[in-house]
């Protein structure tokens, strides 16, 4: 997110620049701060009814992403392996499955 940026401005953008998609429905899935002695929010978003726009722009010198389509169980494995380089997006996963609210995450998905 850019200094100033609205967060979902920057979802928006990020999406574009790093998968080559646009939507007009993002849904807000979470929102802290992870740390209390650094002044950061994380937005998790939740981009629904995406179109291809274009090709992938990734920042030059280092950023690589391989976009794949895989099922909500693929998905969930993935961020609960020592892959998922975010650490925090994992502990929310994690936190959901253990106050058994991972099927309200399902379902606000693919709802």
């Amino acid at each position: 997110m850019e200094s100033g940026e609205d967060p979902v401005v920057g979802a928006k953008r990020e999406l574009e620049e790093e998968a080559g998609m646009i939507s007009d429905n993002f849904v807000l899935c979470q929102s802290f701060s992870p740390a209390s002695k650094i002044d950061y929010v994380l937005y998790y978003y939740i981009a629904k009814d995406c179109i291809v726009h274009g090709n992938q722009s990734l920042d030059i010198g280092g950023e690589e992403l391989e976009l794949r389509y895989v099922s909500f169980d693929e998905f969930i494995d993935f961020v609960q392996s020592v892959d998922c380089r975010d650490v925090d997006f994992a502990n929310y996963i994690f936190r959901l499955e253990k106050e058994g609210k991972l099927e309200e995450f399902r379902t606000l998905l693919f709802s």
